[in-house]
């Protein structure tokens, strides 16, 4: 376990101009064939703003507890990151319960970690975890978390790439990306598999906005 440093984590209720993060309504009772594991995946949502020097990635998640089997996994939040050119942001935790939202700490209950995943074949990576654990949290609660990385890895050398999935290994409402980039960035977009088609504007700002949405997708079943 490593000291929790306000050098490389942090949490911000305010959320940024550029990302766009609505509070939560639900848009109808969860069916309950869609439940996996004891949860019901409302969002998947990941938002980039790429200024050519910087990069910010939101992500949020909407995830509803439908049996006892969700909770403990829906509870533990783990978000990995890497302190060497990255820094990690808490935008917001919430607990929706009975039509009220409690607002969670996450600096009150988050612990840091350096966990090798290639320990036994002596690679060191040196990413963090982020780890914590939602207090008290319910069969019928509703945990909506968002969370910004902010940095970019040298190697890309001011670049960017990345890369998006639009099904998952259960059934989830929405997946939607976002990416904010200079008008004359050199984009080159591909896609696989019947990936949605991508949406693109130019903001006020300037920026110019490509957003992709998948809706209702069933889960994918790897092959053997």
């Amino acid at each position: 376990q490593c000291d929790w440093s306000s050098d490389v984590c942090s949490s911000d209720l305010v959320i940024a101009d550029w990302i766009v993060a609505p509070a939560f309504d639900r848009p109808a009772k969860p069916n309950p064939e869609h439940s996996d594991g004891g949860r019901y995946f409302w969002l998947s949502d990941c938002q980039m703003r790429w200024t050519g020097s910087e990069l910010e990635t939101f992500s949020r998640t909407i995830t509803e507890v439908m049996a006892p089997a969700g909770l403990q996994e829906t509870a533990q939040v783990d978000i990995d990151f890497d302190p060497a050119h990255e820094r990690l942001i808490f935008n917001h935790i919430r607990v929706i319960r009975d039509g009220g939202v409690h607002e969670i700490d996450p600096m009150a209950g988050a612990s840091v970690f350096r966990r090798e995943r290639d320990l036994e074949r002596a690679l060191y990576d040196g990413r963090l975890t982020a780890h914590l654990v939602v207090p008290d949290l319910r069969v019928g609660d509703v945990l909506d978390v968002g969370r910004t990385v902010v940095g970019h890895p040298p190697i890309l050398a001011g670049g960017l790439t990345a890369e998006w999935s639009f099904v998952w290994g259960c059934w989830v409402a929405e997946t939607s990306v976002r990416l904010l980039a200079a008008p004359d960035a050199p984009l080159e977009f591909q896609s696989w598999n019947g990936a949605p088609v991508a949406v693109e504007r130019t903001r006020p700002d300037g920026y110019r906005e490509d957003t992709w949405v998948a809706r209702d997708t069933p889960p994918l079943r790897s092959e053997e």
